[in-house]
């Protein structure tokens, strides 16, 4: 009897996990075709948010290769040619009417990436659709392209933040002297200084003078393009930069209203002014609901079909980053992985 009762409850409990395991495995099921079914279609009269996230990158890392966690969030990188996608289709396509930048959570970019970005908000604009620009506040990474709007909003109490380019380097001579390690360089030339860490505690003129040669052709063409986009006189804007201050002093200490006096922004204001400067773009009265589509739904939308190529086509490989030996991920060059892929 006490066989046949052991029995009969293993029994129960195979049952019992097969149909636990077997329900968990139905929801995961739903959830992910729910994901990937998901693809609402573009609305009528709609705004266009380009709301980058993380770092402008010519190449998605991959997730668990080291340079980003693994995640099933929304990756914390943006891919440069989707954004370009993206803002190019929306351009002729009768369903967008106007486009707003949200760039707070955007973070790093170089100014080539950022230069390109900027072309193509200024086509979109050439087809008379209007691109209103928001924010708490502007790194100067954002303020870059949101200075290629018609409109700048800046929360009133939030700030731009100009602060030119800089290098910044960490040097060990006293720490390798202390640890008693001998360091041997050979090098041909002063201006030979990627070395000078182990060498020295401080950047020597040498290295000082190459940085500042090529940080200030990146300014001085920072500053000529938010003249050009501002109607701002570059020379001005830098003396306002060099003595900030004293600006200040004439805005009550305030940052935001020092940037409308510059005019590096034109309206201070908070979110639900710029909803309702939105709506009216759209001929919608204040607080009715404003239909929008964010970029990455968009670009899914709107992804054309890929052709089966008949006649010889020209292939894109991305080389970004540190040329490397061997097999590297994304973000990297490795020597073995470009040559296979070439």
């Amino acid at each position: 009897m006490g066989r046949r009762l052991s029995a009969w409850l293993n029994a129960l409990d195979l049952v019992r996990r097969l149909v636990v395991n077997g329900l968990f495995l139905l929801i995961v099921l739903l959830l992910v075709i729910a994901m990937f079914s998901k693809r609402e279609a573009v609305p009528d009269k709609a705004v266009l948010v380009l709301d980058p996230k993380g770092d402008i990158v010519e190449q998605l890392a991959v997730p668990g290769s080291g340079l980003t966690p693994i995640s099933f969030a929304e990756p914390r990188q943006t891919r440069l040619r989707d954004l370009l996608r993206a803002i190019r289709t929306a351009k002729d396509d009768a369903r967008i009417r106007l486009m707003v930048l949200d760039l707070q959570d955007m973070g790093r970019s170089s100014l080539d990436k950022l230069q390109a970005i900027r072309q193509a908000i200024t086509d979109f604009r050439a087809s008379g659709k209007p691109v209103v620009a928001y924010a708490d506040h502007y790194t100067q990474g954002q303020y870059y392209l949101a200075a290629s709007a018609d409109r700048v909003f800046l929360h009133p109490m939030g700030l731009v933040g100009l602060t030119g380019f800089g290098l910044y380097r960490d040097y060990f001579k006293d720490a390798i002297d202390k640890l008693g390690i001998n360091v041997r360089v050979f090098r041909a030339g002063k201006f030979k200084s990627a070395m000078e860490p182990f060498m020295r505690n401080d950047m020597s003129d040498a290295d000082r003078q190459a940085n500042q040669a090529w940080m200030s052709v990146l300014w001085d063409d920072y500053k000529r393009s938010i003249g050009a986009m501002r109607g701002i006189d570059p020379a001005h804007l830098q003396a306002v930069l060099d003595d900030l201050p004293a600006h200040l002093q004439q805005h009550d200490g305030s940052l935001a209203k020092l940037a409308l006096a510059e005019k590096w922004v034109d309206q201070l204001a908070d979110e639900q002014t710029v909803e309702d400067y939105v709506a009216g773009k759209l001929g919608l009265a204040a607080g009715q609901d404003i239909p929008r589509v964010r970029w990455r739904d968009y670009l899914r939308d709107t992804r054309p079909v890929e052709p089966a190529h008949s006649e010889p086509a020209v292939g894109i490989i991305t080389a970004s980053g540190v040329i490397m030996e061997g097999d590297q991920p994304p973000g990297a060059v490795g020597a073995s992985t470009l040559s296979a892929e070439i």
